[in-house]
């Protein structure tokens, strides 16, 4: 199956889900990413360029441990946020992704996290966290299909907010 029709299905799939803890499950049990991912996880930025975690699907620890990460702040996480290329962190530089996160690392199972920042217009929008229990070198998503996929994961996070009762205004300050 070629790698456009593989990514079709996971869009499908994630159109298919009617949350963000649907739409974690879908990204562990893809194929179309070409790794094995054993957690994941979905973050919002509000209006104060916080990262929160909204969602997640095998992870430990509590969503807390991934709450209000200012973008801000000089850190691996919000270059890559900024640049919005993905990238993949293993278990050497956990504790440098972010000063504010609060999750225990030692006791954390896994070897790498591949980040997929989600942007609009340039700006910091969201954020996908998939977990591996292996090393992972690298994910090899074209830009279409990272574009594929980024816009369906915004689209769950929109009715996210349109579900929790957050005006756009209220969660994001969006560029023009």
């Amino acid at each position: 199956m070629s790698d456009t029709l593989r990514m079709m299905e996971v869009v499908d799939s994630l159109g298919q889900v009617t949350d963000l803890e649907g739409a974690c499950r879908v990204l562990v049990s893809s194929p179309a990413l070409g790794r094995p991912f054993h957690a994941s996880s979905i973050s919002l930025v509000d209006d104060h360029a916080h990262l929160s975690e909204m969602a997640r699907f095998n992870l430990p620890g509590l969503p807390q441990d991934f709450w209000h990460l200012r973008l801000w702040v000089d850190s691996m996480l919000s270059q890559m946020m900024v640049s919005s290329q993905p990238a993949v962190v293993h278990r050497g530089l956990f504790h440098a992704l972010h000063p504010d996160v609060r999750h225990d690392w030692v006791a954390n199972p896994f070897e790498s996290i591949w980040v997929l920042p989600i942007v609009e217009r340039g700006v910091p929008y969201g954020a996908a966290f998939l977990f591996s229990k292996d090393i992972v070198d690298s994910v090899d998503l074209d830009d279409t299909h990272r574009d594929m996929l980024t816009t369906s994961l915004k689209l769950l996070l929109r009715s996210h907010e349109w579900r929790h009762g957050l005006q756009p205004s209220q969660a994001h300050q969006r560029a023009s």
